[in-house]
């Protein structure tokens, strides 16, 4: 944990001097994976190379306006993004009335998980990337707004308290590498962390609206719920994390919307409509049927550290239904891998994973083009490569 520790305080304080009172600092990720399935894993893993979905650069700076308020913002730049073009992931100023009380006013990363602080930084996590039947449950990764810190400690011990709220624009990856508008609005949402230099214990509950007018999902209320552990003691390490999500739809806007596309189905089998258009709109009728969508994934991971060699072991399983968008169907995934550090702030990551997919489930692999559910996806393996530093 204090290792950990220590890598992420280098990522945030200082490592290089622009000008006074302004500073300066980054992380790299490369990564390869492929797989030994022809059918698309989570919309760009398959059997052939793939070079950019781990890889990203980050440029951070920081700067002192006074005593008690400070600046922080984030440059990110991701190969998964087809336009290249890096991004402000996050842009805040901060201001610090007391020292243990903090305010934050603007674009910030929404505290859901354990490595939300530091969720691009993959130097300060074992795996590749965090486990995608966990952390894909959280599609919305910032928002824009004001957030409330307040810490305290006792000896060895400290306590956090962080209350958030604002509203969110970005965009959903869906398929084939689709892209669909994904807003979030009035989120509402407070993280509890409890811990010492060796584990720390958080706890998170969001409330918001999700807004994904492509698929007709409009003011849908979500409540989202986690617990995670993370403990590094004496060369061993364990991290989990537990987390739920409810999505549910009022029954008179249900009704409409599914209304709509009934009339929208008998028009196009009417018109002579393709099987992959009638497939995605019975999809969609499906989706608005619903009530509510109920999510439950988690994760384990165990590790033991030998001198610069961390091997570790994760098991992670998501139980959520087919018929909905924002998430991947139901799937089990065992990963092996070991993290190996070169130097004091890079590392050498590798890893195989086997994903398990029950007949007739979708997981995380990508429909096939007439809609359906591809078949043979069940013990699907992964390979995966990566090179990672912070300066």
């Amino acid at each position: 944990m204090l290792r950990r520790h220590c890598l992420v305080i280098l990522f945030l304080l200082p490592s290089n001097v622009l000008a006074e009172g302004i500073i300066w600092s980054g992380f790299f990720n490369a990564a390869y994976l492929t797989s030994d399935n022809e059918k698309v894993y989570d919309q760009n893993v398959d059997n052939h190379a793939n070079f950019s979905r781990g890889s990203s650069l980050g440029l951070n700076i920081y700067a002192d306006l006074s005593d008690s308020i400070e600046f922080g913002g984030q440059f990110l730049a991701e190969g998964i993004d087809r336009n290249k073009e890096p991004r402000a992931d996050w842009a805040f100023v901060t201001y610090r009335p007391l020292e243990s009380l903090s305010l934050r006013f603007g674009r910030q990363k929404l505290p859901l998980w354990l490595a939300s602080d530091y969720i691009n930084v993959g130097m300060t996590y074992p795996w590749i990337e965090p486990p995608r039947e966990v952390y894909a449950l959280g599609p919305i990764k910032s928002f824009s707004g004001v957030s409330i810190q307040y810490a305290l400690e006792f000896g060895d011990y400290s306590v956090s308290l962080e209350v958030y709220g604002g509203d969110s624009k970005s965009t959903l990856r869906g398929e084939n590498e689709t892209t669909y508008p994904l807003d979030g609005n009035e989120i509402l949402g407070a993280s509890l962390t409890l811990g010492n230099e060796n584990a720390q214990l958080r706890l998170n509950q969001a409330t918001g609206n999700i807004n994904l007018p492509t698929f007709g999902i409009n003011e849908r209320p979500v409540t989202f719920q986690s617990v995670g552990i993370n403990a590094d003691w004496n060369n061993v390490l364990v991290m989990s994390e537990y987390a739920t999500v409810e999505e549910s739809h009022e029954a008179q806007k249900r009704s409409q919307a599914v209304a709509s596309y009934d009339q929208q189905i008998a028009g196009a089998v009417a018109a002579g409509a393709s099987p992959e258009t009638l497939a995605q709109l019975g999809m969609l009728r499906a989706i608005q049927a619903d009530k509510s969508f109920d999510h439950e994934a988690f994760y384990v991971t165990l590790g033991y550290r030998f001198g610069s060699f961390l091997p570790n072991i994760t098991y992670a399983s998501i139980k959520t239904p087919d018929n909905q968008i924002l998430i991947g169907g139901d799937q089990t995934s065992m990963t092996l891998g070991t993290k190996v550090e070169v130097a004091e702030t890079s590392a050498i990551k590798i890893s195989y994973q086997k994903i398990s997919v029950k007949e007739g489930k979708l997981g995380f692999f990508d429909r096939n083009p007439d809609g359906g559910i591809p078949d043979k996806t069940d013990g699907t393996g992964i390979f995966g490569f990566a090179f990672n530093t912070t300066f």
